[in-house]
């Protein structure tokens, strides 16, 4: 029984990994597309592909890290808090909340990047037509 339990949270926790993922895509997506102007005139200007794109990679994961900060802060107060309602439970389990902090800032990485990188290598002519 324990086991059907934790394949059940494991199976939960990657999908919500996955719809976080997905969201983060979203809003990247959305980021780029009405920022296509400001790109292409970044680019018509003289900026590199590369320092356009740690910029526009610095804007996307500027707010996933602050999330990212208050969640950590948040999950060691809530979890001091359960200690006493929860037996066996440690104070905070810190090897656990980095190792999901990690993940969480990874598959955010790996999410902004692809359309970061298509926003990136739009012809700087074409974008400044754009509407």
């Amino acid at each position: 029984m324990l086991g059907l339990a934790a394949g059940l949270v494991g199976s939960f926790s990657l999908l919500a990994l996955l719809l976080a993922g997905l969201g983060i895509f979203a809003v990247v997506v959305h980021l780029a597309a009405t920022r296509t102007r400001e790109i292409g005139l970044r680019q018509a200007l003289g900026a590199s592909r590369a320092s356009t794109l740690g910029w526009l990679l610095l804007r996307a994961t500027q707010p996933v890290a602050a999330g990212l900060a208050v969640g950590l802060v948040g999950a060691a107060s809530v979890n001091r808090a359960l200690v006493g309602l929860v037996p066996g439970l440690r104070p905070v389990d810190w090897p656990a909340l980095v190792a999901a902090v990690c993940g969480l800032a990874l598959v955010a990485f790996a999410a902004a990047l692809p359309p970061k990188l298509r926003a990136v290598r739009c012809d700087p002519a074409s974008a400044l037509r754009h509407e």
